[in-house]
């Protein structure tokens, strides 16, 4: 007699373990058929106890296990899936079940696409430890070379897979890849239709032929027995971080997979994060190619000071005297113009001038956003939080003091829409920001409309970034010091990036209007991308910052002020690795948001000490492991 705890898998399921008795001994990963209430669902074994040395335990239960009834298992996740989701488990800080919760795409989680499709053979484990390879360069030098890829690994009778942030990467693979291999060439997104994607499936576990499949991250641990190259492409995108719980880095967990499988497995763009580079300083990863010191790119990076125009006693405007006479020129020789603008709305920030109170969302603590929507040619404000989501009506009086004199704070991407559009009447000016191009195919086609507008003006945050698949001839940041200000600890790095991205996408000058000097200017503006990690290699050791560390990040909301419960139960919890704990700077009816970080050295990761007592915390307690922002 056995007990078996499985995952279920189906609609509307919670991921949490269940647990029945069997006579048949199933091995870890096997799908079954399990009952639950009064229908019948899949779902995954992940732990199988001979029943005789529980019998204790089974004695003293207040409840009995249901009988699992026998039958004979269609499909058996491989070792190597199993492994990568265990040693998951353990770097989240979290339990099996949300691990493969997560590890596998809607469709199968819901059972509209059978488990079994993306399997095809038993794989057996190889001991060989394929270090993954760092590849830095262009995205054009990057994909010339994918091109050779393909057809070596065509030749050499292996599958390849190349893993895509969005649905707009992936069509970028597809275009520039699949020419005249297309029925080779397979496309997994969550955006297909049901349809679409049964018979991707279908061609990867019954086409013999080897594939070019490209898939988005929680589409990408497929089971193929042919793959031999895992390409994690755009690897330093926050696409790569799931959006709920358990958080699951895809970039670790898709590296742990390959080297299961003994996979070549490939970290590539063109500015790759400080902790890829880290893994190339301490030998545990290969450069693909001789990594650059120096990037090469097209474009040529301007700084304008505006402080030198306030001098002046000139009214402020957010475009320069010299970005105006840049884009003048571009509109009169029908050129296309990108302005960049690093926060979305009106304003990133609302604060009062009497009382200094500042708009916040009760759930994160960020401050809120103000957003202009048009509804039924209503003008509608409202706030809105850029980490949660939360949204409310705008209001007009301080919810601290009463004050009237609520003032917009900061530089939003529709503030600059409705300066440029004021100063260039008759021109054709495109706002690209989440309302505007919610969807893919509202993003596309406002991007089709740019590229077949000559003369068009395209204002956008970063969300527009991956849809400049086409070189444009100006761009600009309109202020560096809104895209600093961002609370993170990576955001010089981030900042090097946008400033490299619009080099690598211009034709022409990119201009970068500022008020304060930055050192990440003149490694842009050369290209200098040794100089880059070097430097930022040494800030994040002197401040014990990832890579050299990892970060447990605890964040919950508690009424009581002071030492409350929760916040007491942390500190006696983590005494020994020396818990941070700190407050966001308000209150509200909700209470007070809390936060806890512990600096965990790299190679002391996961500790499963403080993993097992991570467990014990209650559901209402965020646990987040390395997030962009500890504030």
């Amino acid at each position: 007699m056995y007990i078996i705890e499985v995952i279920p898998i189906g609609r509307g399921v919670i991921p949490e373990t269940l647990s029945y008795f069997s006579h048949t001994k199933y091995e870890r990963g096997t799908l079954l058929e399990i009952p639950v209430q009064k229908r019948t669902i899949p779902a995954i074994v992940t732990a199988v106890t001979d029943a005789f040395t529980m019998k204790t335990a089974l004695r003293a239960a207040t409840f009995s296990l249901r009988k699992l009834p026998t039958q004979e298992p269609t499909v058996k996740l491989s070792t190597a899936f199993i492994e990568t989701a265990e040693k998951a488990a353990n770097f989240h800080a979290t339990t099996l079940n949300a691990v493969l919760f997560a590890m596998l795409p809607k469709e199968m989680r819901e059972g509209t696409v059978p488990l079994s499709t993306i399997h095809t053979e038993a794989e057996a484990l190889s001991s060989y430890d394929t270090k993954p390879r760092i590849f830095i360069t262009s995205k054009r030098d990057r994909f010339n070379e994918y091109g050779r890829m393909v057809r070596e690994s065509f030749a050499a009778k292996k599958s390849m897979v190349f893993v895509a942030p969005t649905v707009e990467h992936s069509l970028q693979f597809k275009d520039a890849l699949g020419k005249g291999i297309e029925a080779y060439t397979v496309l997994l997104y969550s955006d297909l239709s049901l349809k679409e994607l049964t018979r991707a499936y279908d061609t990867i576990a019954h086409t013999m032929h080897p594939l070019l499949i490209i898939a988005t991250p929680q589409h990408a641990l497929l089971e193929r027995a042919d793959i031999g190259t895992f390409v994690l492409e755009h690897s330093r995108s926050s696409g790569y971080v799931g959006k709920i719980r358990p958080y699951l880095e895809y970039r670790l967990t898709l590296q742990t997979y390959a080297r299961l499988r003994s996979c070549v497995f490939i970290y590539a763009d063109t500015i790759i994060r400080t902790e890829e580079m880290y893994l190339l300083e301490t030998e545990e990863a290969l450069p693909f190619i001789d990594t650059p010191k120096r990037l090469e790119v097209p474009g040529t990076l301007s700084v304008i000071t505006q402080d030198h125009e306030l001098e002046k006693d000139t009214p402020f405007s957010l475009l320069s005297t010299k970005l105006t006479h840049a884009i003048d020129l571009a509109l009169k020789q029908k050129k296309r113009v990108f302005l960049f603008s690093a926060r979305r709305g009106l304003s990133p920030l609302i604060a009062c001038i009497d009382c200094g109170h500042i708009v916040r969302d009760p759930e994160s603590g960020a401050p809120l956003s103000l957003i202009r929507t048009i509804k039924n040619t209503v003008e509608v404000r409202t706030f809105v939080s850029t980490v949660s989501g939360y949204r409310i009506p705008a209001y007009d009086l301080c919810p601290s003091c009463g004050s009237w004199r609520l003032r917009e704070r900061g530089i939003g991407v529709q503030q600059v829409y409705d300066e440029v559009e004021k100063k260039y009447p008759g021109e054709t000016v495109i706002l690209f920001d989440y309302q505007t191009a919610g969807t893919h195919k509202k993003a596309s086609a406002l991007r089709k409309k740019f590229y077949t507008t000559p003369g068009a003006i395209l204002i956008g945050t970063a969300l527009a970034l991956p849809y400049l698949k086409d070189h444009v001839d100006v761009s600009a940041v309109i202020s560096q010091d809104s895209l600093r200000a961002i609370p993170s600890w990576r955001q010089q790095e981030e900042s090097f990036n946008i400033l490299m991205l619009l080099r690598e996408k211009t034709m022409g000058p990119v201009y970068v209007q500022t008020r304060t000097d930055d050192e990440v200017f003149e490694w842009a503006r050369h290209g200098t991308v040794g100089a880059f990690y070097t430097q930022e290699l040494s800030i994040r050791e002197s401040f014990h910052y990832p890579p050299f560390v990892v970060f447990i990040h605890f964040a919950w909301r508690e009424k009581t002020k002071g030492v409350g419960e929760m916040k007491k139960q942390l500190q006696d919890l983590f005494e020994d690795s020396h818990i941070s704990l700190y407050s966001a700077p308000h209150a509200d009816a909700e209470g007070l948001l809390n936060y806890g970080l512990i600096r965990v050295p790299r190679d002391a990761w996961p500790d499963l000490t403080i993993v097992a007592k991570i467990k014990t915390l209650p559901p209402s307690v965020r646990i987040t492991i390395n997030p962009d922002r500890i504030v």
